[in-house]
């Protein structure tokens, strides 16, 4: 993986997962500073290092961590880079799904291997369920929506039309002046009582699960990324869109076209529209502008400028 080790060459790890994720016998990695503080706090063994550490004990040191952990991952998980495909089968609702008896599905939908599907869903025409997939009982997938490998939706949830759950985050490590994909073999988890707008994008963590919790409400339009969370009864409007590793709290209202940034946003936040939030916002926030504050401070800026313009 193009590193350098310092430590035991025989030490032996069992899987690759996040910081938060990793367990005792673990690689994980440490992309950059920023990280350092967490790293100190992982029950791991080994780490994919940006710098070598000298508080850790077994560690892999890269030039670019991104690009290692890239292939690492490529190592640890050769058969999840790529979704379910075949065209050998002339049936496409898969012998291994387990379907319950009231499930109604539409023409032309796709269920991959190892999928369920609980009593009294719904799957319109055109629908994709990847393999290891769950669908919960009383949900709704409307028209061409798209359910990709190793993700599950939670009880009494409905998704529209043109949704995409599960794709790959938009992660890459520049090598030499061009790009090599970091693969994404972690899952979207979608718990009870959620509605996805249309032509939403959720997109897959890279080890573990971008997650949105029980009753969160999602406009059409909106892109999360991968690792982000969304939290129980939030409501996120249209054209919103956020960074990897996002996490949103609950009861928060996010109004249309805000851009998040890698942010924490508390609970019972109000971000109003066109915000750009650059940085964590505490509970109970009523924020706007770019970059995002407390509204009350922005609407104070905003009247001393037009002032000075008479």
């Amino acid at each position: 993986i193009e590193a350098t080790l310092f430590g035991d060459p025989n030490f032996v790890v069992s899987s690759l997962k996040s910081l938060s994720e990793a367990k005792l016998l673990d690689l994980t990695f440490i992309l950059e500073h920023k990280f350092i503080e967490k790293a100190k706090s992982s029950a791991a063994s080994a780490f994919i290092t940006h710098k070598k550490l000298d508080y850790l004990t077994h560690q892999l040191v890269a030039k670019n961590p991104r690009k290692s952990l890239a292939l690492a991952i490529k190592l640890f998980y050769p058969d999840r880079v790529m979704p379910y495909f075949s065209s050998h089968h002339l049936d496409p609702i898969h012998s291994s799904a387990e379907i319950e008896q009231t499930v109604s599905l539409g023409h032309f939908v796709t269920v991959a291997p190892n999928v369920k599907i609980k009593k009294q869903s719904i799957i319109m025409n055109n629908c994709y369920i990847g393999a290891n997939s769950r669908i919960g009982q009383n949900c709704i997938l409307y028209p061409n929506v798209t359910i990709l490998d190793h993700c599950s939706v939670g009880d009494n949830s409905i998704i529209h039309s043109g949704a995409v759950i599960g794709a790959d985050g938009f992660s890459y490590a520049n090598d030499n002046s061009s790009y090599l994909k970091v693969p994404h073999v972690g899952s979207v988890v979608i718990e009870d009582n959620v509605e996805i707008g249309s032509n939403v994008t959720i997109d897959r963590a890279c080890l573990d699960q971008t997650i949105i919790k029980a009753g969160a409400k999602i406009d059409n339009l909106v892109h999360i990324a991968h690792n982000c969370e969304i939290g129980a009864n939030t409501a996120i409007a249209a054209q919103t869109g956020m960074t990897g590793g996002t996490k949103v709290g609950q009861n928060v209202m996010i109004a249309g076209q805000v851009a998040i940034d890698n942010s924490v946003i508390g609970d019972n936040v109000i971000i109003l529209g066109k915000s750009g939030v650059t940085k964590d916002i505490s509970n109970n926030s009523v924020i706007s502008g770019f970059p995002a504050r407390n509204h009350k401070d922005e609407l104070k800026e905003k009247a001393k400028i037009k002032k000075l313009l008479k």
